[in-house]
């Protein structure tokens, strides 16, 4: 399964985007031969991830721990590389709030 999406268009949107997007992930189980799939929620849309189990079990635990955990909640994307990769996860928004 290929994902192919654009979240960010050009630099400017993906540098203001960075303070707009929270990740809502929810894990969906479906056939053995599919995997597992996560639905990630974006401001900017929402797209599916297919987590191989067989392949990478203790990789594949290890994200579903921190979904599960909520980790992921209220981050945003940090990285984007059109069919290639998404990051995320690990940073917070923290607004300024002057004396």
């Amino acid at each position: 399964m290929t994902l192919k999406f654009r979240l960010f268009p050009s630099f400017r949107t993906r540098l203001s985007g960075l303070l707009v997007l929270t990740l809502l992930f929810s894990v969906t189980s479906t056939s053995a031969q599919a995997g597992i799939i996560v639905r990630v929620s974006t401001s900017v849309g929402d797209y599916s991830i297919e987590l191989l189990d067989e392949e990478a079990p203790i990789t594949v635990q290890n994200f579903l721990g921190y979904v599960n955990s909520d980790a992921y909640n209220g981050t945003y994307l940090h990285r984007v590389v059109t069919d290639f990769v998404v990051q995320g996860g690990g940073y917070r928004f923290q607004p300024f709030v002057g004396p």
